[in-house]
């Protein structure tokens, strides 16, 4: 009863947003958009988000623009469940925020060393409504961050001044989770190696997945620590397997490099288990070893879709966490994994309609789309 209580205003407003999520004969619809403007003019005509794609001319929109323009739309959902969530329940939107500023941070990144930061500074209705989301609930000041690459970058890549970027980059972020970890990466040993970005990048992760950790620990009792665990720890565990699969099929990391890159949060694998992945010899080897792990186990007509190379791993992990978190709300409909369930959702929504866009972009099969959505 006291659950009932507790979360019966956010959760009501959670049915109302979900009644605007993508149902399957809408996803169907836009798989047979015969091209990019079609699929967007389907979005922006017969879906929710047409209001973060007003006053904009979608004709000349290419993948990384409506990318940001569909996050704005998970920003506006954040906005709306804070406005109706108490103390405790802001604190697991803090989990979500730190998914946000993590993203942003590394997004900021890439732009700086690609010479593209330009393509985000200019674009005033996007770095607006970012910038006005971030100063709400955020500690990181994005608008100094942007200011910053705007003034120093520009339109350039040279890496003298990319590392001056970088110093003050690591300076705007002060007061907040991710200067001290950053700042030692920065201020390196002379007489090892400079840290590339992805060191920075990595480092931004490690620091987003602890403090989530922290959070579910400090602000929640045990039944709620359990859900949230079986949630986010298993898409911790799963985001662990694919950056080994990553590594050793593209990258042919070494055993130390490959250790170094791993959230060390283990939520249903053990040590051994990441050992195991670690040491497969090949892919076959890696499906085997995933069927003898707790998810292959617990879902094995699921890891049998990956194994016969029906699904990518991605589309695997994303279908194993909803297959969780939603098994979660059945259990406690009036509980914190409500809110993370709409949220998951939401980002796996926006997922499937920029990877559904893509496939139309470059002309990939219908069946190939409809099986990794």
């Amino acid at each position: 009863m006291n659950n009932i209580l507790e979360y019966s205003a956010i959760c009501t407003k959670i049915k109302a947003m979900e009644a605007k999520l993508l149902n399957k004969e809408t996803y169907d619809k836009l798989i047979k958009s015969q091209n990019v403007k079609e699929a967007l003019t389907f979005i922006n005509d017969n879906t929710s988000y047409s209001n973060v794609f007003k006053n904009i001319d979608i004709d000349n929109l290419h993948r990384p623009e409506v990318e940001r323009i569909l996050t704005l739309a998970k920003y506006q959902d954040y906005s709306k469940l804070y406005k109706f969530a108490s103390q405790k329940q802001r604190q697991f939107l803090k989990i979500y925020m730190l998914y946000y500023e993590t993203y942003t941070l590394k997004i900021i990144l890439r732009y700086c060393v690609s010479g593209h930061i330009s393509e985000i500074t200019s674009n005033d209705a996007y770095i607006d409504e970012t910038v006005s989301f971030f100063s709400k609930y955020s500690d990181v000041d994005f608008k100094a961050l942007l200011d910053i690459a705007y003034t120093i970058i520009g339109p350039h890549s040279e890496l003298s001044r990319l590392s001056q970027y970088l110093d003050k980059f690591i300076d705007a972020l002060k007061g907040t989770v991710y200067y001290a970890p950053l700042y030692n990466i920065y201020m390196h040993d002379s007489s090892t190696q400079e840290p590339s970005i992805l060191d920075y990048e990595l480092c931004i992760d490690m620091v987003c997945f602890k403090s989530i950790w922290k959070i579910i620990k400090k602000n929640f009792k045990a039944k709620e620590q359990d859900d949230l665990k079986a949630c986010i720890g298993s898409s911790i565990d799963l985001a662990n397997i694919d950056w080994i699969y990553r590594s050793k099929r593209y990258y042919d990391m070494s055993e130390i490099e490959i250790y170094s890159i791993l959230i060390p949060i283990h939520h249903k694998l053990s040590k051994q288990d990441i050992k195991n992945f670690i040491n497969t010899k090949d892919q076959d080897d890696f499906k085997n070893t995933f069927l003898r792990c707790y998810y292959g186990l617990k879902y094995p007509k699921l890891s049998a879709k990956f194994i016969q190379s029906d699904i990518s791993f991605e589309t695997l992990s994303k279908r194993m966490v909803g297959l969780i978190s939603s098994s979660r709300v059945r259990k406690r409909p009036y509980s914190i994994v409500s809110i993370n369930d709409y949220l998951y959702r939401k980002e796996i929504e926006i997922s499937n309609i920029i990877r559904i866009i893509e496939s139309i972009k470059y002309e990939l099969p219908k069946e190939e789309i409809l099986k990794n959505r």
